[in-house]
């Protein structure tokens, strides 16, 4: 799945390096767009007429570019198929209100990868004895049964680092010093807490050991579940 900055390119950027990144990309169109914001859009046939007009492979895209580019906006984006079929263009740019595109509607229905970044604290339930996963959980604790080579608890991590968040808490009970050992060992690019229950409080009981020590007006949940 493309990520729609894959699809950036650099008003800097040479007619040739264009074009290898059209060739890359798989797609027949690429967007000039510093920090997000929409400026200009680049496609073959953009460059085929800017040859014709005898321009050089040499030359930065600018030169090629179509600065007047159609887009629509996020509440009027129901609107995109049928201006897609009314000018015969391939993909058409979704802008939120500061001019920043979000998503990209292509003709062929091509899915993007538009997640948004965030960057806020997440809470992860990993107290449980770990029932229905017994006897794995006699030796380890929920959060460290490996999925492949990483265990439960790391590759959700993962996951919610792909989205910009930083900073996590662990509501731990259940062989709480395997947990804390692991995670305080691993190299990680991201904080990881910890809140101990002395007793087991329920699915969501821990969350009260929160109360109080976060900044954030709100915060993601995640409990680690999976039936057998």
């Amino acid at each position: 799945m493309i990520k729609v900055e894959e699809l950036f390119i650099a008003p800097t950027a040479t007619v040739l390096e264009t074009l290898r990144k059209l060739d890359e990309t798989g797609q027949r169109i690429l967007f000039i767009a510093p920090e997000g914001h929409l400026k200009a859009v680049i496609t073959d046939g953009d460059i085929r007429k800017f040859f014709l007009r005898g321009g050089t492979p040499d030359q930065t895209v600018d030169h090629a570019a179509n600065y007047h580019p159609l887009s629509v906006s996020v509440s009027e984006r129901g609107k995109a198929r049928s201006i897609l079929q009314e000018h015969c263009i391939d993909a058409l740019p979704v802008l939120n209100k500061r001019g920043i595109i979000t998503d990209i509607i292509f003709a062929h229905g091509l899915d993007l990868d538009n997640r948004k970044q965030v960057d806020i604290p997440v809470v992860m339930m990993a107290g449980g004895l770990g029932t229905r996963l017994y006897p794995y959980t006699k030796i380890l604790p929920k959060p460290l049964i490996p999925v492949g080579e990483q265990p439960i608890a790391e590759l959700i991590m993962d996951r919610f680092r792909d989205f910009g968040c930083h900073n996590f808490t662990m509501i731990v009970n259940y062989k709480k010093g395997m947990i804390k050992s692991y995670f305080n060992e691993l190299e990680k690019n991201y904080n990881v807490d910890f809140a101990d229950e002395e007793v087991f409080m329920g699915t969501g009981g821990g969350l009260c050991l929160l109360k109080g020590k976060s900044k954030h007006r709100s915060f993601l949940r995640t409990v680690t579940r999976f039936w057998m």
